[in-house]
């Protein structure tokens, strides 16, 4: 017999009685599907559906008068099932949420159900709500069975569907029974949680804490969390699931003989992979025993703020619908005024933003709490005097009285906007030699860099910028909002960035002259514009530089942590990063949008490989970043560009509108970057490629652009770069032989 806790298996589809609960439950299917259902048509959708109606029956949770439970339900085929083995069924989810999740919660069910019923059942038994998961409007102990398949993964972070767990032990009878599906993650980053917001992988753990232990119930047996190598034998990109299913949807509208959408499937259909996860779906059965709740779970219970958010925000919903309903030459009508505390976070990854009349009604409280954290920020900080002292900057920044006068024609400032609408004031240098990284035709370079930035932080975070320059990132961070503390060692760059600070009145932003290391002390840095660096060697017009690390810097100012890193340090990244253990060694750390640069890495003795490898043995994912993308770099995986953009990342951030996020990149997109590479005016650039090309693999190699850009630079008019390519000479002889 299948046990009631475990992840699915394509060996569960041989079982007579789970088999037998599965034709009967989706019975409509059966015509259309292959012979022999649901052996040959193995999907992990229908084993979820079977799983929780085989779980309600087993442990008494049926019969003539039971009274049953939907939660976040859908149009799910058990839903119409249960109505004939129930005295009532409740049907509950987000009916009046708008978005990509509509088709499959629509707003029908509220009036008629039957309308998307897969076959006819008894409609008088089947009661549907517009209800939150985490708020369930029930008494306690109302109900003999609940369900929930695949739906709570979709309800925001974890702390969210404990809430959900909890609400569920809570309106279930005593010896009462909870079936409950989700993903599960098999694979996956090192305390990874999928995507929140979106999609969250539990793992056996987060299980146990976020469901069993929230809910108080109890498991009817343990969880079975190993996987036969037949079932991991046919995993699917859900990318390429998602691709297909919308052109087979394009396809059936357009068609004159419209079939359902499960004749769209691929089987078999149990385990999935999105960048480097690999998930599928695990089932949970518990009871609610005398020992209600076995363990302590107020922690879980719902706390005010999220069920008077979920109350504002259904009453926004139905504020629309007043005015959408209202004749033409009738004002719709105002909402009930609306209790002031904090929104809750939605549930599901296509909510859409609370409708303006409500943000207005809040206004003024946001601004109070932007207000208050700035506040409590500068009695920490005290002022930059104080903060300089305590890190023994002071004596290595330069005497400003020494240099050109604020007002004067040597330093001029300019006014940047941004896209997004954000503004401020950048100082520069009148001869341009510190300003040509940031600046063409009057826009900053790699706006798409600020963007990015700008998407992941909100008003009242705190931002670091290690390798500040001139301040674009922490300037921009700023306007928006945010607390930032800039990191600069360049004498001249801090003083121009401290006279933006100056002219912006940004008293969130300190700025402290000093080198980012592995350990406190003093370092030699060579002042180059945008392209200074620590001399790694000794090195004419080196100055010397306080060294700080960023865990010992961040204490320094009372912070307790940041919301996001920007590190562009020349080449001295790794050691950066052995100087933010604490900061970025926990689950919730910041994301990292660094600057990869294979020049200046070589030349302090690392590489791309181990500046990626620092960041994955801290939990990390990196991406590269171009405009509007994000592309999965995989353990290994060389860097093309000598100069690239990473963003590295402990969880995949919800809601980066206008971006894309890919697990990898296509052959043609790596050929045209190597291509791009191997011409470079610069001889850095080739000299990179020529050596970075030996670490690709054989089929790439073989491309025939490839081999012409690998002659060329064996031609090179640089040494340096004939060199780096003299591996290929020998690998055409080896073949050749």
């Amino acid at each position: 017999m299948v046990p009631f806790n475990k992840v699915v298996e394509i060996e569960d589809f041989d079982d007579s009685g789970l088999a037998s609960v599965m034709r009967e439950v989706c019975a409509h299917k059966v015509p259309h599907l292959p012979a022999g259902y649901p052996k040959g048509a193995e999907h992990r959708k229908d084993w979820e559906v079977a799983m929780a109606v085989r779980a309600l029956d087993h442990f008494g949770a049926l019969g003539p008068e039971s009274v049953v439970l939907g939660v976040a339900a859908g149009v799910e085929d058990t839903l119409f099932y249960l109505t004939t083995r129930a005295k009532q069924v409740f049907a509950t989810d987000r009916y009046l949420l708008p978005g990509a999740w509509m088709p499959l919660a629509p707003p029908v069910m509220l009036a008629e159900p039957q309308a998307v019923a897969p076959y006819p059942f008894d409609v008088n038994r089947l009661v549907v709500q517009h209800m939150d998961g985490r708020a369930l409007r029930y008494p306690d102990g109302m109900f003999d069975g609940i369900f929930s398949s695949g739906s709570i993964e979709h309800f925001g972070e974890l702390q969210d569907a404990a809430y959900a767990a909890y609400e569920m032990g809570r309106v279930l009878k005593p010896g009462g029974v909870l079936s409950l599906s989700t993903e599960f993650r098999l694979t996956g980053p090192p305390g990874g949680i999928g995507w929140p917001g979106m999609t969250l992988l539990f793992s056996k753990e987060n299980l146990l804490r976020y469901i069993v232990e929230a809910s108080g119930l109890e498991l009817v047996d343990e969880i079975d969390i190993d996987v036969s190598d037949e079932t991991l034998a046919k995993p699917w990109d859900l990318n390429i699931v998602i691709e297909h299913y919308d052109a087979d949807l394009k396809a059936q509208r357009e068609s004159a003989d419209p079939r359902p959408d499960f004749n769209f499937w691929e089987f078999p259909h149990l385990v999935l992979f999105q960048e480097d996860y690999v998930f599928t779906s695990v089932h949970l059965t518990l009871r609610k025993t005398e020992r209600y709740p076995a363990t302590d779970n107020a922690w879980a219970k719902p706390p005010a703020s999220v069920l008077a958010g979920i109350s504002e925000y259904n009453r926004s919903v139905v504020a629309e619908l007043g005015a959408r309903s209202a004749p033409a030459s009738a004002p719709a009508p105002a909402p009930a005024p609306l209790p002031a505390v904090a929104a809750a976070p939605a549930p599901s990854p296509e909510a859409t933003e609370t409708p303006p009349v409500t943000r207005l009604a809040r206004i003024d409280e946001l601004l109070a709490v932007v207000d208050a954290g700035r506040e409590a920020t500068d009695a920490s900080l005290g002022d930059i005097d104080r903060l300089a002292s305590e890190l023994d900057v002071r004596a290595a920044e330069p005497n400003l009285a020494s240099l050109p006068d604020l007002e004067s024609p040597a330093w001029r400032s300019k006014e940047v906007t941004l896209p997004e609408g954000v503004g401020f004031v950048v100082v520069l240098e009148s001869d341009r030699t510190n300003n040509v990284m940031w600046y063409d035709n009057g826009r900053v370079l790699d706006e798409h860099l600020l963007s990015l930035m700008l998407q992941l932080v909100s008003p009242g975070d705190r931002v670091l910028d290690l390798g500040a320059h001139v301040g674009v990132f922490s300037l921009a961070a700023s306007a928006a909002g945010c607390a930032a503390l800039a990191v600069e060692a360049s004498p001249t760059n801090a003083a121009l960035l401290r006279s933006a600070v100056w002219r912006n009145g940004f008293h969130d932003l300190h700025v402290v002259n000093a080198v980012v290391a592995a350990a406190p002390g003093t370092a030699a840095f060579v002042p180059n514009g945008p392209w200074g660096h620590v001399a790694w060697e000794p090195t004419a017009g080196a100055v010397d530089v306080p060294a700080v690390t960023v865990d010992e810097l961040v204490a320094a100012v009372g912070w307790e942590g940041a919301s996001f890193v920007k590190m562009d340090v020349e080449g001295s990244e790794v050691d950066a990063l052995a100087g933010m253990a604490r900061l970025l060694g926990g689950p919730d750390a910041p994301p990292v949008l660094y600057e990869s640069n294979a020049h200046t890495l070589e030349l302090a003795g690392c590489s791309p490989h181990e500046l990626v490898a620092a960041l994955e043995s801290l939990g990390y994912v990196s991406y590269l970043v171009d405009p509007g993308r994000l592309t999965r770099l995989g353990p290994g995986e060389p860097q093309i560009e000598t100069v690239a953009n990473c963003i590295a990342l402990k969880r995949r951030p919800p809601g980066l509108s206008g971006w894309i996020v890919s697990p990898r990149m296509t052959t043609d997109e790596r050929l045209t970057k190597v291509l791009v590479e191997s011409g470079h005016d610069n001889p850095h650039c080739r000299r990179y490629i020529a050596g970075a090309l030996a670490t690709f693999d054989e089929a790439f190699l073989a491309h025939p652009q490839v081999v012409d850009a690998l002659a060329r630079l064996r031609e090179d008019p640089q040494e340096g770069v004939r060199r780096a390519a003299a591996w290929s000479d020998e690998r055409e002889r080896a073949d050749a032989r």
